[in-house]
């Protein structure tokens, strides 16, 4: 059985995150924010619903 390559840890997350990018967009009382987002997921298909997970230590999650 041929030993599978170590890969350098900077290569391996094109690995992990081969899908789209995407730019997030929100807004609270004038402030305005843009933030790109690698990970999300499909949840349904019509109507068209992606989920996301946006973390309490980015600036996007504090405008409510």
């Amino acid at each position: 059985m041929a030993r599978k390559p170590d890969l350098p840890l900077h290569e391996v997350r094109r690995f992990m995150e081969p899908g789209p990018v995407v730019l997030v967009t929100s807004a609270h009382a004038g402030e305005l924010d843009v933030m790109v987002m690698g990970w999300h997921t499909l949840m349904e298909f019509s109507p068209s619903l992606i989920g996301c997970v946006i973390s309490s230590a980015n600036h996007s999650h504090g405008l409510k």
